[in-house]
């Protein structure tokens, strides 16, 4: 365990778990270190070790150079195979000089880079922090700068690859203020360092320090990080992504799914024995900051995809998750509580294994489109839906049928014969399937706005004989339905859809005489997972959608658990 304390807050604590353990003598491989706020002039990055499994520690010995001044912190630390203790810092010695304060005192430099204005942001201020690095085996190593230029309130990553690499990451400042994530490697066992390199060009520039970084996990011959950013555009909105590397550069980043808030944070990666990959992080859902996790794997084509995410614990706040891999699944970690009685939660995961209260797999997503949130101000939640294979344990899920009650449903929509239905937000199939099998075999449309899911539905209709069902590629703002219908089903997809007045006005053109629409969302007091409470709508928020669309309501149905079923005909 590790933790930074700053003098300006001395009740702030930022814990990082770094854990690694030599197969061949665990015992010696257990280190923990801390840095603390030492003199005025600044502040020491010191480790200690423990040979007995953590029952004694030796005593601290500090890894920067004697007499370094300035503040440095967002420290991390990987051991190798060798038992030996790779720590990465940020330094701001370079600060230190330069922090004169008009009456002619030192500032703190943490202070001075923390000001966020004029040229400390800029990319020649951030010249003055450096990443820098020391080794501890039987004594510590002389500490180094690798780099200059670093973001300097982002935490660090470093790890110990079991192939003898060693590699670290950080947040870079580029000119023109771009925040973006760097990494170097050793092959030497940190004797040397190549050159600093890019992970991904994301485009965030910002006038001030994200104070947040990168993460990393390493295993068959694989480097893994994830890391926060930003994606730019007129509502910008931050993200997780995810690359990996073996001797090149890093690959094409790919998003990782979170609960929908506009700053998920604090991300962490491990990979188990047996090469399933899992991503943990915290957002903000609803004013509360809630932990959560997902799990990726490698498809044929070699791209990773990663499932739902779920969260660590059903009520917060939950914050500062940490990962540590086991042979299979992993331990994950996390603090519980408000500030002065908060506790540290563990839990063991395994993705792979059958459901349990302490197990994570898909199919515990009890619905099809489960907490995501979109950023303040948005009229609709925004989120792909583009691995259908991954989707299809939790949309395909028996266990739903219990309170989504699909056969009630389709009774109640009394299809005659003849009739053609269009399921718009089709998904998987879960409701055209089983609307082509109904006893009235009507024509049926699954419509949806993913590529992905309107090939699997294709596939499904050949696979299961379905010749009256047609996979239909949609826009956001149309369903494009190839002809007129008599019901068109929305199966809660209703908060995903944009702009509703106008969207289902379109619709209203494309049924026929007598057409209706069916619309299932979830209840705002409904159980277990969905959108969140500002997307969840009441039959009046529908209704004065549909109204300024040119429908009115016609029928009201309750007997589904978690879900308002209201049908509307065109006035």
């Amino acid at each position: 365990r590790s933790w930074h304390r700053d003098r300006r807050h001395p009740l702030r604590e930022q814990d990082h778990h770094h854990a690694a353990r030599d197969r061949r003598n665990p015992d010696q491989n257990e280190s923990r270190h801390r840095d603390v706020g030492a003199k005025d002039q600044g502040t020491e990055i010191k480790v200690a070790r423990s040979t007995d499994g953590g029952r004694s520690f030796g005593t601290p010995q500090s890894l920067q150079s004697a007499g370094a001044a300035g503040d440095r912190g967002w420290h991390s630390l990987a051991i190798d195979g060798d038992g030996v203790a790779h720590v990465l810092w940020l330094d701001h010695r370079g600060l230190a000089e330069s922090a004169e304060r008009t009456d002619g005192t030192k500032a703190s430099a943490t202070a001075a880079a923390h000001q966020h204005k004029g040229d400390h942001d800029g990319d020649a201020m951030a010249q003055r922090s450096s990443l820098r690095y020391a080794a501890l085996g039987g004594s510590a190593s002389v500490d180094r700068a690798l780099t200059p230029g670093v973001c300097y309130c982002c935490k660090t990553a470093v790890v110990a690859a079991p192939d003898g690499r060693l590699v670290a990451a950080w947040r870079h400042v580029y000119p023109g203020n771009l925040r973006d994530i760097a990494y170097t490697e050793s092959r030497d066992a940190g004797r040397t360092f190549a050159d600093p390199a890019r992970v991904s060009e994301d485009g965030w520039a910002i006038n001030g320090c994200p104070d947040d970084g990168p993460a990393l996990a390493a295993a068959d011959g694989a480097v893994h990080i994830v890391w926060p950013t930003v994606i730019p555009g007129a509502e910008p909105i931050g993200a997780l992504f995810y690359a990996s590397r073996r001797d090149g550069p890093f690959a094409s980043r790919t998003r990782v799914p979170t609960l929908g808030a506009p700053k998920p944070s604090h991300p962490q990666v491990a990979v188990d024995g047996t090469g399933q990959l899992f991503v943990a992080w915290d957002e903000v859902l609803d004013g509360v900051r809630a932990a959560a996790v997902t799990t990726g794997s490698s498809g044929g084509d070699g791209a990773v995809r990663f499932g739902m995410p779920q969260r660590l614990a059903a009520a917060g706040p939950t914050l500062y998750p940490v990962l540590a891999p086991l042979a299979r699944g992993v331990i994950a970690a996390w603090t519980a509580g408000a500030p002065g009685a908060s506790v540290i939660h563990v839990r063991r995961l395994n993705a792979a294994a059958p459901p349990s209260a302490t197990t994570l797999a898909a199919s515990q997503m009890p619905a099809p489109m489960q907490g995501h949130q979109p950023p303040p101000g948005a009229d609709h939640m925004q989120h792909r839906f583009d691995d259908p294979a991954a989707y299809a344990k939790s949309f395909d899920d028996p266990t739903r049928d219990a309170w989504q009650m699909p056969a009630r449903v389709i009774d109640a929509l009394a299809l005659g014969t003849g009739a053609k239905v269009a399921d718009i937000g089709a998904g998987t199939g879960y409701f055209s399937t089983r609307l082509a099998k109904s006893a009235g075999k009507p024509a049926v449309f699954a419509v949806d706005i993913e590529p992905a899911m309107v090939a699997h539905l294709t596939a499904r209709a050949a696979k299961e004989g379905l010749a009256n069902l047609q996979a239909v590629q949609a826009t956001a703002a149309s369903p494009n339905l190839p002809e007129p219908v008599d019901v068109v089903l929305v199966v809660d997809t209703f908060h995903h859809i944009g702009n509703r007045a106008t969207y289902f006005a379109g619709v209203r053109t494309q049924l026929r005489p007598g057409g209706r629409v069916a619309i299932i969302d979830f209840r705002k007091d409904a159980p277990g997972e969905g959108p969140p409470a500002a997307f969840r709508f009441t039959p009046d928020q529908i209704t004065a959608d549909m109204t300024a669309a040119g429908f009115v309501l016609d029928a009201q149905l309750d007997f589904l658990p978690r879900q308002h079923f209201l049908i509307y005909r065109v006035k």
